[in-house]
C-alpha cells in the first residue's frame, strides 16, 4: 500500500471474540507501516463499538464510524449489500479490508481476510432454521470472495487449502500468519511460575473441552503431590459449562478448576504469565489465535496436533494426540519438572 492511502476496515458483522481480535491486530498492523495513512473502521454491535473506541479512541489517524443503525445480523447483511458501496464512496476509501466475506464494494478495491474455518466447512442443517439460512448467506459470502476480492489473505494454510475446494481459482491469494512472530520475540517471563493450567475456551463441541478436565484428573493422579489448578476462561454465561462442571464432580477434580468467565486482555495477560502452560484440546481452529496470545504472556501452549495447530505454534509450543488426556497431562508435567523446557 502508498502512504497517504485511506484504509476502510469492514468491522459491520463482527461480535467481540476472534474475529475482532483479528480486526484489531490488522487495524494494529496498518499504523506503524502506514505512517500517514488514514483508517476508518465501520462498526455496528455496541459492544464492539465500545472496544474499539477503548482501543483506538485516542489515535487521529482513526475513525470509528456506524454507518447504520440496524441491529439485526439481517438488515446489517442486506445494509451490505445494498448500502456499502456507495458509503464507501462517500468516503473517499482507496481500499476496504473485510473479513470473511465478500460485500459489493464498487470501485473501490476489496481484500478478504479469511478466518472462520466453518465458512468452508461445515454440516449443513434445515432451511427452515433460521439460523441456517443466515449460515449460508454467509457461506454464499465467503466463497464470492474467493473469485470477487482482489486479494483473499488467508490465516493458515490449512485454511486455505480448504478454500481451494470451493473455487476452482483463487484470486490473488495470500497467507498471514498474524501476530505469531511478534508474540515469540517479545515473550515475557515471569519470576512466578505455578503449576496452574490455563484454558481459553468456549462451550462448541469442536472444542474438545472434557480432555481438559480429564488432563487434569490425570496430572493429580500421577503427581497428587503438586498443587494443580486448571483456569477456565470464556463463556458468556456460567451454565454454558454445566457439562463440564459435572464431568469434574464425577472425576473428583471440581475443586481443583476456577471458572474465570469472561476476562479482559489485560487480566488474562496477568493470569497467563504466572501459569505453567496453555492447554487447547480444540479440534479444528482456522488458526489457534489462543496459542499466539499465551505466546506472548510467555505462556507455552501445549494444543492438540491438527488442523492448524502446528501451523499456529511452530516450535514455540508442545504438539499432542488430538483427544489424549494424558498426553495433555504428561506434556504439563514435563514442563514442570523442567523449568528450561518452559523457555526453549
Amino acid at each position: 500500500m502508498t502512504r497517504g492511502k485511506h484504509i476502510a476496515v469492514n468491522a459491520l458483522n463482527l461480535r467481540p471474540g476472534g474475529g475482532l481480535k483479528v480486526a484489531e491486530a490488522l487495524v494494529s498492523g496498518l499504523l506503524p507501516q502506514e505512517v500517514t495513512a488514514r483508517v476508518t473502521v465501520l462498526w455496528s454491535d455496541a459492544e464492539s463499538g465500545a472496544h474499539l473506541r477503548r482501543v483506538f479512541g485516542s489515535d487521529p489517524r482513526v475513525s470509528l464510524v456506524q454507518p447504520t443503525r440496524q441491529v439485526s445480523n439481517l438488515k446489517v447483511f442486506i445494509w451490505q449489500m445494498t448500502k456499502l458501496a456507495g458509503f464507501l464512496r462517500g468516503q473517499g476509501a482507496d481500499v476496504v479490508i473485510g473479513l470473511n466475506h465478500h460485500f459489493p464494494s464498487g470501485s473501490v478495491p476489496q481484500i478478504t481476510y479469511h478466518v472462520n474455518v466453518t465458512r468452508f466447512e461445515r454440516e449443513r442443517g434445515s432451511v427452515t432454521s433460521i439460523a441456517e439460512v443466515a449460515d449460508r448467506l454467509r457461506d454464499w459470502r465467503a466463497k464470492r470472495a474467493l473469485t470477487a476480492s482482489q486479494v483473499n489473505v488467508f490465516e493458515s494454510r490449512y485454511l486455505l487449502d480448504l478454500a481451494t475446494t470451493k473455487a476452482s481459482a483463487i484470486h490473488n491469494p495470500q497467507m498471514i500468519h498474524i501476530g505469531r512472530e511478534q508474540a515469540k520475540a517479545a515473550a515475557p517471563r515471569s519470576d512466578t511460575i505455578r503449576p496452574h493450567l490455563l484454558a481459553l475456551t468456549s462451550p462448541q463441541p469442536h472444542k474438545d473441552n472434557p480432555t481438559l478436565i480429564r488432563a487434569l484428573a490425570e496430572l493429580i493422579r500421577v503427581r497428587p503431590d503438586v498443587a494443580w489448578r486448571l483456569k477456565i476462561a470464556g463463556g458468556t454465561r456460567p451454565e454454558v459449562f454445566d457439562d463440564l462442571r459435572t464431568l469434574a464432580s464425577e472425576l473428583g477434580v471440581a475443586d481443583k478448576i476456577d471458572w474465570l468467565g469472561f476476562q479482559p486482555h489485560d487480566t488474562l495477560a496477568t493470569i497467563g504469565a504466572q501459569c505453567l502452560c496453555l492447554l487447547s484440546a480444540s479440534r479444528v481452529e482456522s488458526f489457534c489465535m489462543v496459542a499466539v496470545e499465551a505466546m506472548s504472556w510467555g505462556c507455552p501452549p501445549i494444543v492438540a496436533d491438527i488442523s492448524s495447530m502446528p501451523e499456529s505454534v511452530g516450535n514455540a509450543g508442545v504438539l499432542v494426540p488430538p483427544g489424549d488426556a494424558a498426553a495433555f497431562a504428561h506434556a504439563a508435567l514435563a514442563l514442570w519438572d523442567d523449568p528450561s523446557e518452559r523457555d526453549a
